[in-house]
């Protein structure tokens, strides 16, 4: 019984951002909530290099409590865009690339921590995430 109350609670968690990011998306829309939502992520991790201890950590863990809300947001448009027979794929092609940017970006992190310090290596990361605006900023309005 008890396993099965900890199986709950990541919906539950997912169900409550649902709220803020749909609230966002329909206030700015939903270019400019990814937008946001990607400027948020290496804000916050710009700050995390300069503080220290546990006010570290929470600046740390909000990007990633962002990244939740944006999940929602790009839902919502996949489905808008992605025919029904080829939904599937398509969000599968998507979990897959940020799988893989993961697995790319992450052994580069760990080398410029070794080579600096991990507050340097958090540093590059974060200015190198701020392409990913430019990339959303590119992306056409539907009409």
């Amino acid at each position: 019984e008890r396993r099965n109350a900890w199986r709950r609670i990541p919906p539950a968690v997912r169900g409550r951002c649902l709220l803020p990011a749909s609230y966002v998306s329909e206030k700015i829309g939903n270019k400019m909530t990814l937008v946001l939502y990607a400027l948020i992520f290496p804000i916050f991790m710009l700050l995390a290099t300069q503080a220290f201890g546990l006010s570290a950590a929470v600046l740390i863990a909000i990007p990633s409590i962002v990244y939740g809300l944006r999940n929602p947001v790009v839902d919502h448009m996949l489905n808008l865009e992605v025919k029904s027979k080829n939904r599937a794929t398509i969000l599968s092609i998507n979990s897959l690339v940020q799988r893989l940017g993961i697995v790319i970006f992450a052994p580069i992190v760990g080398y410029l921590a070794d080579l600096y310090t991990i507050n340097t290596a958090y540093m590059i990361s974060a200015i190198l995430m701020f392409s990913a605006v430019f990339l959303l900023l590119l992306l056409k309005d539907r009409k």
